[in-house]
């Protein structure tokens, strides 16, 4: 994430229902798979706003800043016995939504970062047949010229 890359990982729904997880990661499975990868094969300008969004929540939510700012309060917490208070932190702060449970790669909501604009786009490259490794070793011949 902190490359500016696409990152894409299995998130269950107790992830996707935790806002700390709601950062910029694509939520893949073997439902979508080979769905998503067609997309993101397709589609530089997703892969650019993919890889824009994971470096800023990388920043934001997992620098040394804001993981210091949540540590700080566990050891406060266990050696003074102050209020814990994670929800004060950048990491667990309720600004920070829960993503949406919706797996199919063809709508919207599925995507991390804004993608109206490319939604047609996506749905296009998603209803793209697979290349097989039949087809990349066998591709298709012209007849002779006479």
């Amino acid at each position: 994430m902190a490359l500016e890359k696409t990152v894409a990982t299995y998130l269950n729904e107790d992830h996707l229902r935790e806002p700390s997880c709601n950062n910029g990661i694509i939520n893949i499975n073997p439902d979508n798979l080979v769905e998503l990868l067609k997309v993101i094969v397709s589609l530089p300008e997703l892969r650019l706003r993919l890889g824009r969004n994971g470096r800023q929540a990388a920043e934001q939510y997992h620098s040394y800043e804001a993981m210091g700012e949540v540590w700080d309060r566990i050891y406060r917490h266990l050696w003074f016995g102050d209020e814990m208070a994670l929800e004060t932190t950048k990491f667990f702060s309720p600004s920070r939504q829960p993503r949406s449970l919706i797996e199919d790669p063809c709508d919207e909501e599925f995507w991390p970062v804004p993608v109206s604009d490319l939604i047609d786009d996506i749905r296009s490259a998603a209803s793209r047949p697979p290349v097989t490794r039949e087809a990349e070793s066998n591709p298709p011949t012209s007849p002779p010229h006479s």
